[in-house]
């Protein structure tokens, strides 16, 4: 995992493995383990609702399979670091390989930048 640090700006790589679960067809059960920080391990659930559109509660604005890999990008409003921002999201999932990155663009600017990226392979 890298994320970029809200103290000294700068990038941060943690060593992290990730279980990933089946719950049933539209939710999976994610399971982050960090080896050199345990405290921090912990889970989530990413859930397709059932009549589409969302990933949790971000909003997917686009779905695109190519070969066996699967990449689903999604938008929601938040707060970064006391400021409102939208959060764009891409999942990526294939046989070999897993992604989450969070990009984040502050209301009123148009630049953004990526806050964390979780990226693990086979």
């Amino acid at each position: 995992m890298e994320y970029l640090d809200y103290s000294s700006n700068k990038k941060v790589a943690i060593p992290v493995g990730i279980l990933v679960s089946k719950v049933n067809a539209r939710k999976y059960l994610l399971r982050f383990n960090y080896n050199n920080e345990p405290h921090a391990n912990s889970s989530e659930i990413i859930k397709i609702r059932k009549k589409g559109g969302y990933l949790n509660e971000e909003e997917i604005i686009s779905w695109t399979m190519e070969s066996d890999k699967l990449t689903i990008k999604t938008i929601a409003d938040g707060e970064d670091n006391g400021r409102s921002a939208d959060f764009y999201f891409t999942y990526e999932f294939s046989p070999d390989q897993f992604l989450i990155r969070k990009k984040v663009v502050y209301k009123g600017e148009s630049n953004g930048f990526v806050r964390n990226e979780f990226r693990l392979s086979r």
